[in-house]
């Protein structure tokens, strides 16, 4: 029900002030609330859940998301455990970096087109790089899927009711909207 948009302060202002007026336990007595968000891809989401890269969770009392921890032992040691507000920023920043790792990589690719330079040579060239890995340096395909695209423009638009410029996720989003109106046109990615 809460997972559409869990931007910084979702879990303490929304979900935890939801059960709170409407739950009649007492929470840190009869339960507990955590957030775990999810990291799944949506063509491996089966190998993703159970090899996962990490485990974030996200709790509100030290030791309230023991027994989430123990279903994820067996998963994996890499779990990590902090705050909800935390929990909700790794989540965007994870994807919102992937999208702007995409986006990259396309700026590059639409560069290499212009100046008749392979643009798939130079993508191979840059992935081998062990600090860098191949996952969106294919120019051509703009970022999608069920969050890149949403967490991106809800982080940007949640720096922008801050007062603060989100110079980098603009751009991000720009240059996406560049690529798919590209492909929209032309075989931009053949």
């Amino acid at each position: 029900v809460f997972r559409s948009t869990m931007l910084p302060g979702t879990m303490k202002e929304v979900v935890v002030d939801y059960m709170d007026k409407h739950c009649k336990l007492q929470r840190g007595k009869n339960y507990n609330i955590c957030y775990n968000p999810e990291f799944l891809r949506q063509d491996t989401a089966y190998e993703d859940f159970f090899v996962p890269d990490r485990v974030i969770i996200g709790e509100e009392y030290d030791g309230s998301s023991k027994l989430l921890q123990e279903i994820y032992n067996p998963l994996t040691e890499k779990i990590i455990v902090t705050s909800f507000a935390a929990a909700e920023m790794i989540k965007y920043t994870s994807n919102c970096f992937l999208s702007l790792k995409i986006s990259f990589f396309n700026e590059i690719g639409m560069l290499c087109k212009e100046l008749a330079i392979d643009d798939k040579a130079v993508s191979l060239g840059v992935s081998l790089e062990k600090r860098i890995g191949k996952y969106g340096t294919m120019a051509g395909k703009p970022f999608e899927g069920a969050c890149l695209p949403k967490d991106t423009k809800a982080l940007s638009t949640f720096i922008k009711k801050r007062g603060w410029t989100p110079d980098l996720l603009k751009v991000t989003l720009d240059i996406n909207k560049k690529i798919e109106e590209l492909v929209t046109k032309t075989a931009f990615s053949k």
